[in-house]
């Protein structure tokens, strides 16, 4: 089965969501990308919606039963059903872009949000596939997954941070001496401070799992790509917060992201 792409309306995608998977699922969607509104408001986007799925042939009504098209209804299923998540997102300059991978009991489903008004969606033909879109969102080339080398330097996540907030305020220099003082070996910390300092986009790659108490995510990893260097940080589990520091590519990219899927 090769790769299925629908472009919709953010409206379009809550009416259909809510027919595979219940009324609070579509709203949910809605509330969470549109913020609150009005319940008039949302009426009528979700009535104007409606009526463009059945327009397009995504959607027909035989009586009081409403039907999705077969492969658009797959490629819902793992938004309404999903075991977990796995969220990419990457900030630069020009805004944030987000692809998010929806891990069902039937399969993966790619979610892009566009000028956070169009939802691509993408049914995938195998988990493999999510590891290849992601590399191409940030640019690069999924490779052979490999196991992990030894990492670069270990660092706590609040110093990657101060470090950031430096690189940004006071320049390389600073940033270097504070990766310095977390332990990164003065080499690397002039190169990842230098790359700080003139980013050509930060990222990030979690996973996010449903639990009573709401989204929750503890695993993943931060990506800072500079003119021609990406570094990657693995969240470590314990407390304080650490990450692992790697240099990064995309046998090292393609490890990481396949391991939030185990």
């Amino acid at each position: 089965m090769s790769e299925q792409h629908w472009l919709l309306g953010v409206e379009e995608l809550a009416v259909a969501l809510g027919i595979v998977g219940g009324e609070e699922v579509a709203g949910g969607l809605l509330t969470a990308i549109l913020g609150p509104r009005s319940h008039e408001e949302m009426e009528g986007r979700m009535l104007a919606a409606g009526h463009s799925l059945l327009a397009r042939g995504l959607l027909t009504i035989a009586g009081e039963e409403k039907h999705l098209d077969g492969d658009f209804a797959a490629a819902l299923l793992p938004l309404a059903e999903q075991r977990f998540s796995v969220r990419c997102s990457r900030a630069e300059a020009q805004g944030e872009e987000l692809a998010t991978y929806f891990v069902g009991p039937a399969g993966v489903s790619e979610h892009r949000l566009r000028r956070a008004v169009m939802s691509e969606l993408t049914l995938l033909p195998a988990a493999e596939g999510a590891a290849l879109r992601s590399a191409g969102f940030f640019g690069l080339k999924a490779a052979r997954r490999r196991a992990f080398g030894e990492s670069l330097a270990t660092l706590t996540t609040a110093a990657l941070g101060q470090a950031r907030t430096q690189a940004a305020a006071e320049g390389q220099a600073a940033a270097a001496a504070s990766l310095v003082a977390a332990g990164v070996p003065a080499a690397i910390a002039q190169e990842v401070a230098e790359d700080m300092a003139a980013p050509r986009f930060h990222g990030s790659v979690l996973r996010v799992e449903q639990r009573e108490q709401g989204p929750a995510s503890d695993r993943g990893f931060l990506m800072l790509q500079g003119a021609e260097r990406l570094w990657l940080c693995d969240m470590l589990p314990g407390q304080p917060p650490q990450l692992a520091l790697y240099r990064g590519d995309g046998a090292t990219y393609t490890a990481l992201f396949a391991h939030l899927f185990s």
